[in-house]
């Protein structure tokens, strides 16, 4: 009888071993899932603000004013667009640097530089092509200074929101961003608008 207990004892606590293996899979499960989805939340949060930014960059031409500068181009300040956007990408980076362990942040930062990147050197690209005309010196230097502060921005999310490393370049933060803006530099150097006279 004894063994008898014994064995159905050992029965049982074999069972709820099982059964406490089965619930904790379920609960990994569940937290994997619901981690992936507050991944996939925030980026579209980032997309959608970015979308934002970006109709209002072509209702209003050229980034909503900004320029600033000396007067002939040269040292301009960033558009309106470039400033508004990377605030707002500050103000997420901070709250999800609050929230999140780092290894999820690295995979909701990362998610949002390449997003970021590849929208950005898109829409520099468009305005590029259109900084001509007679303030196009001007033009191209506010071209330069949004793509130098929406790199950096990027720069802000790398390693989790840590930034990256002091080696670390424009090209390797935001590759296409960077030849978006490398092409600017091409384009004035040639002889286009932000050449100078003679």
């Amino acid at each position: 009888a004894e063994s008898a207990s014994s064995s159905s004892s050992s029965s049982s606590d074999a069972t709820r071993r099982a059964m406490s293996r089965i619930e904790l899979s379920r609960v990994v499960a569940d937290l994997t899932l619901h981690k992936r989805e507050i991944h996939a939340k925030l980026v579209s949060i980032m997309r959608e603000r970015l979308s934002s930014h970006l109709r209002r960059l072509e209702e209003d031409g050229e980034g909503g004013g900004g320029g600033g500068g000396d007067g002939d181009g040269d040292g301009a300040s960033a558009s309106a667009f470039a400033t508004d956007l990377s605030k707002e990408v500050g103000v997420m980076r901070r709250i999800v640097v609050g929230v999140l362990a780092l290894d999820d942040r690295v995979d909701v930062f990362d998610a949002i530089v390449r997003l970021f990147d590849a929208r950005l050197a898109e829409a520099h690209r468009a305005r590029a092509a259109r900084a001509n005309g007679g303030d196009a010196r001007r033009r191209t230097a506010t071209l330069r200074a949004d793509g130098a502060l929406l790199t950096e921005t990027l720069a802000s999310l790398v390693n989790g929101g840590d930034g990256p490393g002091p080696d670390a370049s424009a090209a390797a933060v935001a590759p296409s961003l960077a030849a978006a803006l490398a092409s600017v530099d091409v384009s004035s150097s040639d002889g286009g608008g932000d050449a100078r006279g003679e």
